[in-house]
């Protein structure tokens, strides 16, 4: 598998769980979602009462011609393009616009990417008739998301000009704020789509919604550089990481340690374990295995992850595999990533640099020291702008002028060099809480 099928593998397992529009359960339905008022309608549907939450939606379509069937709507179906096309010819003449679709979507459902393609076409091509003329305002400022970064720049800003115009939602209720790009329309959520374009496509703003396919690059471009260029921000409360999960060896040990006393990192959760490596941590779990433990049971990383329920991955593995070769190292970083991501879609993950070791240090050899340090660090930091993970350059707060650990910041400087005192633990959470992503300061 290449790494562009492995990148966008590890997408489509981490957009699986994104994008809040709406299921078809009254429960599911974000808090976001305007509920339209019912007109006086003849229901034509057998499968579609009162006490359905898209009965409003479907209501309000069917008063302004979009939906014209009758027998069974299907609200859990899901929706093809040739519908979407049909719906948005009906709603084009509801808004006094001309439509006209030339994108090659196949006859079958619409994943909620393509959803957004196509609502960004039809603002595009949608020309004034009778008179009028669409105008979608915004609802609030364009952002980037990170789920979307690499799939084609036109759908980046497609779903970046549906979100800001209110179309689609990040909310999915759940507090995640996040998107589901790769998973399939139903005719209710296709619904909620169609009528908040109704409603907003009527209504005036300030400033427009620019739907051109090149709007946002620019937003997606410093995105991309943010993943490995985290940017210093005001200092979080310790309470950030109440749904951190921090993973590590016997150097995250000291931050544990120095964390459990103080309160540091507020109620975080510790996976770390002695001489762990992204090599050994795929290893079965065994009476031997150096995996950690979560609530007094040795398990794999992915398992504990899934099972404390982080939302935050922070992950510092290296020091113990390096010397065995880069290349096995950080494909083996690789490899715990996607498990992790496979077993919680919906985890961010924040690689932290490998920290340097003191020259004095009776483990420093030809296979690790401190340029096979730097060296794995700027693999991973490719690697983690490949597949869309943050990288946290934590390593230069330790290193002197000599690129060495600082001896005062290290508990063993002349046995194995590489272990941290409070001192450095300290310096540790302080950069933590002012090296945020952006992203997740709203969250």
């Amino acid at each position: 598998m290449t790494l562009h099928q492995k990148r966008f593998t590890t997408l489509l397992l981490c957009l699986c769980i994104l994008m809040g529009l709406v299921a078809c359960k009254q429960d599911d339905v974000p808090e976001t979602t305007p509920t339209p008022e019912v007109p006086d309608w003849e229901n034509p549907y057998t499968d579609l009462t009162e006490d359905m939450w898209v009965y409003p939606y479907v209501a309000k379509l069917s008063e302004a011609g979009v939906f014209t069937g009758s027998g069974t709507f299907g609200p859990d179906e899901p929706v093809t393009s040739a519908e979407v096309v049909e719906y948005l010819k009906s709603l084009g003449q509801a808004l006094s616009v001309n439509f006209s679709v030339n994108s090659g979507f196949s006859a079958g459902p619409l994943t909620r990417a393509d959803m957004c393609l196509i609502l960004s076409e039809f603002a595009q091509s949608s020309k004034p008739a009778l008179g009028g003329k669409l105008t979608l305002a915004q609802q609030h400022e364009p952002k980037a998301f990170s789920e979307a970064l690499y799939l084609p720049a036109e759908v980046q800003n497609a779903v970046t000009a549906c979100e800001a115009a209110g179309i689609i939602t990040d909310d999915d209720g759940s507090g995640n704020h996040s998107l589901q790009l790769n998973k399939e329309v139903t005719r209710a959520q296709c619904a909620v789509m169609l009528c908040k374009l109704l409603v907003i496509g009527k209504s005036r703003g300030e400033t427009p919604v620019d739907f051109s396919s090149d709007a946002y690059t620019d937003l997606y471009t410093a995105l991309l550089d943010e993943l490995v260029h985290v940017p210093e921000c005001a200092p979080v409360d310790a309470s950030y990481f109440d749904d951190a999960v921090f993973v590590g060896d016997s150097v995250s040990l000291r931050l544990q340690y120095y964390c459990t006393a103080n309160g540091g990192l507020g109620n975080t959760t510790f996976l770390c374990s002695g001489s762990l490596s992204a090599t050994n941590a795929l290893w079965s779990v065994g009476s031997e295995s150096v995996h950690p433990s979560y609530q007094g049971k040795k398990m794999l990383i992915e398992d504990g992850i899934a099972a404390c329920g982080a939302k935050k991955v922070y992950i510092m593995l290296g020091m113990n595999n390096i010397s065995f070769g880069i290349e096995n190292a950080t494909n083996d970083m690789v490899t715990l990533m996607d498990r992790i991501q496979e077993k919680s879609p919906d985890v961010t993950l924040i690689i932290q640099a490998v920290t340097p070791m003191t020259s004095s240090s009776r483990i420093y050899s030809g296979s690790l020291n401190n340029e096979k340090i730097d060296e794995y660090n700027e693999v991973m930091r490719q690697i983690c702008q490949d597949h869309g993970w943050y990288f946290l350059d934590v390593n230069t707060q330790f290193k002197d002028e000599n690129n060495q650990l600082v001896r005062t910041y290290c508990s063993d400087p002349d046995e194995m060099g590489i272990h941290f005192s409070n001192a450095a633990a300290e310096i540790w959470i302080n950069y933590l809480k002012t090296h945020v992503p952006a992203e997740l300061l709203n969250t």
